[in-house]
């Protein structure tokens, strides 16, 4: 739904400055017919409208927002729907109320409280039509997206730092690389890279990131002084803590085997596919059940595949 806020936000401010123009122009083809009880009417319609506008572009931004990552809109896009509807029909009707009200005090015309009434009576029947067209613009995109062909499911890569490093160094080529799937990291390997002390290579190495567009996975365990708050789940840690007591008995406690135990973790827990040149993690990846794409010291062509 964050991404539909995001369409919407342009969409709400081209509405807002669609109504005021409809305004002026109504309220200028009500004075022209010199009779005073043709403004409140013109004015009401107007914001009527204006509901039924944000109603609808609501519901085509949120559709579209669900196309967009192949998704059907649910039961609880309806009830969102509903909530939306309502709401945004009370704000118009108490606008115009403010307005017309603000209006009778300045010119202490006290005639039309009766005609402002009836107005505001008929507020939400009159804009009800739009809830009507946002469900089925909703039902629409249910029944394309549940019409679509299936896709073939692509295989997701967790690239390792050790690899950025090596596709920096030339040691990797790009078209080394699977081309059946797309790349993903932890926040492991962007902290990694960032210690890196030379400024150029930091550079071409977020760049390298960049080139492959990786989505950014939340690791599976939270481990102090390592994990970030924000992009850790609170996992119970058993399968972290197998890998990385297997890693210490690999290499004798390297600094970073909570680090690359993260990044197994995270890879194996999702169904995704390691990609790494260090031996030691490709063991104790493929011991726990994972996938593994592993590049020899100075591989320059198609690497060899690990898996359990």
């Amino acid at each position: 739904m964050s991404h539909a806020a995001a369409q919407f936000k342009p969409q709400w401010i081209a509405l807002a400055d669609q109504h005021s123009r409809e305004m002026r122009e109504s309220q200028f083809r009500a004075r022209q017919t010199h009779n005073s009880g043709a403004v409140l009417p013109a004015e009401a319609a107007c914001y009527v409208s204006h509901a039924r506008a944000l109603v609808v572009g609501w519901a085509k931004c949120v559709a579209d927002a669900f196309t967009a990552f192949g998704e059907p809109v649910g039961r609880e896009v309806h009830a969102e729907l509903s909530k939306f509807f309502a709401a945004t029909v009370a704000t118009r009707q108490s606008s115009f109320q403010a307005q017309a009200e603000l209006r009778r005090m300045r010119t202490g015309n006290l005639g039309t409280q009766t005609q402002l009434t009836g107005l505001l009576r008929g507020f939400e029947l009159n804009a009800s039509s739009a809830l009507l067209e946002a469900r089925a613009i909703l039902g629409k995109q249910r029944v394309e997206i549940g019409n679509r062909p299936q896709r073939p499911v692509l295989t997701k890569y967790v690239v390792d730092t050790y690899v950025f490093n090596w596709l920096a160094d030339s040691s990797i080529k790009r078209a080394s690389l699977p081309s059946d799937g797309g790349f993903a990291i932890t926040h492991i390997q962007v902290d990694e890279i960032n210690k890196t002390k030379d400024e150029e290579r930091r550079a071409r190495l977020f760049l390298l990131m960049q080139t492959l567009h990786c989505e950014l996975l939340p690791t599976q365990t939270f481990v102090f002084d390592v994990s970030r708050v924000d992009q850790a789940k609170p996992g119970d840690g058993r399968l972290f803590t197998s890998l990385k007591t297997q890693l210490d008995g690999l290499n004798k406690g390297k600094e970073s085997n909570s680090r690359d135990a993260l990044i197994a973790e995270t890879t194996i827990a999702n169904g995704y596919v390691l990609l790494t040149a260090d031996r030691d993690l490709r063991l104790a990846t493929v011991k726990h059940g994972g996938k593994v794409v592993f590049f020899a010291r100075r591989q320059r062509r198609t690497p060899s595949t690990a898996k359990p």
